[in-house]
């Protein structure tokens, strides 16, 4: 799968259909991909997601159409998607700065965002640090959470934390359970069908102990995987990593692809602050 030609269809399908308000599920449709992946890949690549891009596109367009005619501010949020002058004037102004009528009067305080060129190369002063290894399947047990994928980088340490502080804590009930299994050994991130969201696990092994309420089993499957280390305080280092994966690793592969729908980070024991703290991605791969 060549993923920079991919994200470039992307980009013209977004153009073609900016009136209609694409979403995730559209694009990735339209591309072949899970919303999940699209997503991933999507976001690291361009920096936006795919609601911010389409709506900085039609502002800009907007901008245009009032520099280049006369017709009512109205007329032309409304072709826009903005049902109220209201609504179209607050938004063209937290974008552009200045309100319809100044921009159609000084077209030279229209803030520009044309559409994207994709382009990639490997960054920074290093290469990645990666094994390529096949697993078996193996089982794990854990707390649960829904995610949007948009903002997991903001939410994810937080359900960490409150995991850590209510349930994996000294007073627990569950407290054998967490310490034979190891529970946070493991984020999971299970994918779900058609939805650029996710499910997040944090784990850890199975050994067929008894499932307490509210926690939950799961079998990752056997796969092939690409390993990739990660080396620093978390959450930091590792969503540099994540980031560098989909960004720069993925679309410049010309030897593996995604495969499915799960991926894990491995936590190890030790300081998570530490500056030499190692944990690791696992994306889920085959080769082309």
């Amino acid at each position: 799968m060549d993923y920079l030609s991919l994200l470039s269809s992307a980009v013209s399908y977004l153009e073609a259909h900016l009136k209609e308000d694409p979403s995730y599920l559209d694009v990735s449709e339209a591309v072949a991909l899970s919303p999940y992946h699209f997503m991933r890949v999507w976001k690291a690549v361009t920096g936006y997601t795919v609601d911010e891009y389409v709506r900085k596109r039609k502002l800009y367009l907007a901008a245009l159409d009032l520099s280049s005619s006369k017709e009512a501010v109205l007329e032309v949020g409304y072709r826009y998607g903005y049902q109220t002058p209201e609504s179209f004037t607050k938004a063209f102004v937290a974008f552009h700065g200045v309100t319809p009528t100044y921009a159609r009067k000084h077209r030279g305080s229209i803030q520009p965002f044309l559409p994207l060129e994709i382009t990639t190369s490997i960054k920074g002063g290093h290469l990645m640090e990666y094994t390529i290894e096949k697993k078996k399947a193996f089982k794990i047990i854990g707390l649960k959470r829904a995610s949007e994928t948009e903002t997991a980088y903001d939410r994810l340490p937080a359900f960490w934390d409150e995991v850590l502080k209510d349930i994996c804590n000294p007073n627990s009930p569950n407290r054998s359970l967490i310490e034979k299994c190891h529970i946070g050994k493991y984020g999971v991130c299970v994918s779900r069908p058609n939805c650029k969201d996710f499910d997040y696990y944090i784990a850890g092994d199975y050994h067929g102990e008894k499932v307490p309420e509210g926690f939950e089993v799961l079998e990752v499957p056997a796969r092939l995987w690409a390993r990739f280390r990660c080396l620093g305080k978390m959450p930091g280092a590792m969503q540099s990593v994540n980031t560098r994966i989909y960004s720069e690793w993925l679309p410049n592969s010309k030897e593996y692809e995604m495969d499915g729908n799960i991926d894990v980070e491995y936590y190890s024991d030790g300081n998570k602050a530490a500056v030499d703290y190692e944990s690791e991605i696992w994306l889920p791969i085959k080769k082309k």
